[in-house]
C-alpha cells in the first residue's frame, strides 16, 4: 500500500478513558462512557497485542449505549473520515456510529457477525474491511459547511436500526484504534492506514519508493504492475515510472484527473512522444497493467486486452531506475495499492502480454 501523507487527529487513538483526555478532529471534549462500561486491554487487537477493549452495555432502560465525543469541531468544507476496529462479542451484532450536528445526522450500523454494512442514514460509501480474527475496520465520512460543531458517538446495538434499546447486562463488543482524518480532497472518503497516537495528533509522511538501478533496456521492454487506486478521481497525476532520474526521460503508467482513467506517457528529451488512456469501470478495483515500449511499437495492456497502441518513434538513453513518482523529485507521487511489479528488459509477445495481464 502506497499512500499520501495523513494525520490522525484522534490524540489518544486507543485510549477511551475520559480522565486521560483524548480529543478528535480540531478539538472536542474528552470521551465519556454513555450507559456502557469500558474494560481496557482484555483482547488481542489487530496489531497482535492485548490492547483491545471491551464495551458492555449497562442495564439502563431505553437508551443508546456508546462512547461519546462532545463538541467535536471540524473545518468547514473539509471531508471528515472516522474509523475504528471492532469485533463481535456477545448479544450485540452491530457496531454503530451515531453522529449529530455537522449540518445533519450521519448514522451507520456494521454487522460484526456477517461482515456486512447494515442500515444507514445520510451516509454515503461506508466501508467495512476485514483484518482477520473477527476484526473489522468500519468507517464513515461526512462534510459540513455551516455547523462545524457536533457529537461523535460509537457504540453497540443488537438491532439494525437507530432506536434506543434495553440491554440485559451481558451485551458487549470489542473495539480498538480510533482514527479521525480531515482533508480538502473530496475524493478521499475512506480511511488511510491506521496511525497510532498517544497524546497528540500524528502525521504519517507520504510513502515513497525508488530503486532498480542497472536493470533497464533503453531500446525495448515491458513495465508491468498490478495496482488499485484509493479513489476514482485523482487530485493530480499519480505515476509509476522508469526514468533516468529526471522527468525529461520517462516511461510512465499513470492515474490522471480523468475519473477511472489508466494511462501511459512516454517522454524523451522533455518532449511527450506518446500517451493514451483507457477508462476502466472502477480504478479502485485491482487491474493488471503492462506498458510495452519500443520505438515504433508501443502498447498499453489492461486486464488481458490491448487497450491502446502507438507507432511513434524515439531514441532514449540512460534509463536507470523505477520510481513511484515522476522522477527523483517529489512530483506525481503514486498513491494506491500495489500487489506486484515486474520489469522485462525485452519485448513480450501479444500472447505473453495477454497471459500476464489477465486477472
Amino acid at each position: 500500500l502506497i499512500e499520501s501523507a495523513a494525520t490522525n487527529t484522534s490524540t489518544r487513538s486507543n485510549d477511551f478513558v475520559r480522565a486521560n483526555g483524548g480529543r478528535i478532529f480540531t478539538s472536542s471534549q474528552d470521551p465519556i462512557e454513555k450507559f456502557l462500561t469500558l474494560t481496557t486491554n482484555v483482547a488481542t487487537s489487530p496489531d497482535g497485542t492485548t490492547n483491545a477493549h471491551k464495551i458492555t452495555a449497562d442495564v439502563i432502560t431505553n437508551n443508546r449505549h456508546e462512547i461519546r465525543y462532545g463538541n467535536a469541531t471540524v473545518v468547514t468544507n473539509e471531508t471528515n473520515v472516522i474509523s475504528i476496529f471492532a469485533k463481535k462479542g456477545t448479544g450485540a451484532d452491530y457496531l454503530q456510529f451515531f453522529i449529530s450536528g455537522f449540518d445533519g445526522s450521519y448514522n451507520a450500523n456494521f454487522n460484526l457477525e456477517t461482515g456486512t454494512i447494515g442500515a444507514t442514514q445520510n451516509v454515503t460509501s461506508p466501508k467495512m474491511e476485514y483484518f482477520g480474527n473477527g476484526w473489522y475496520r468500519c468507517s464513515v465520512h461526512f462534510k459540513t459547511t455551516t455547523d462545524v460543531v457536533g457529537i461523535v458517538n460509537f457504540g453497540l446495538t443488537p438491532n439494525n436500526d437507530f432506536n434506543k434499546w434495553t440491554p440485559g447486562g451481558t451485551e458487549h463488543i470489542f473495539v480498538y484504534g480510533l482514527q479521525t482524518e480531515s482533508t480538502t480532497d473530496d475524493s478521499i472518503v475512506f480511511p488511510t492506514s491506521y496511525i497510532p497516537t498517544s497524546g497528540t495528533a500524528v502525521t504519517r509522511a507520504a510513502d515513497l519508493f525508488t530503486g532498480g538501478g542497472g536493470l533497464f533496456n533503453d531500446v525495448e521492454g515491458v513495465l508491468f504492475v498490478e495496482i488499485a487506486s484509493l479513489v476514482n478521481t485523482q487530485d493530480g497525476t499519480k505515476e509509476i515510472t522508469i526514468n533516468d532520474s529526471t522527468a525529461n526521460n520517462r516511461f510512465s503508467i499513470r492515474y490522471s484527473t480523468v475519473t477511472n482513467s489508466i494511462s501511459y506517457l512516454i517522454q524523451v528529451g522533455g518532449v511527450n512522444i506518446a500517451g493514451r488512456s483507457y477508462v476502466s469501470s472502477d480504478v479502485k478495483v485491482f487491474s493488471k497493467v503492462a506498458l510495452k515500449y519500443k520505438s515504433g511499437d508501443i502498447a498499453l495492456w489492461v486486464d488481458g486486452v490491448e487497450r491502446n497502441t502507438d507507432t511513434d518513434t524515439f531514441t532514449v538513453s540512460g534509463l536507470s531506475q523505477i520510481d513511484f513518482k515522476r522522477d527523483d523529485g517529489s512530483s506525481n507521487i503514486f498513491e494506491g495499492k500495489v500487489r506486484q511489479l515486474m520489469y522485462f528488459n525485452e519485448l513480450l509477445s501479444d500472447t505473453e502480454l495477454e497471459q500476464l495481464t489477465t486477472l
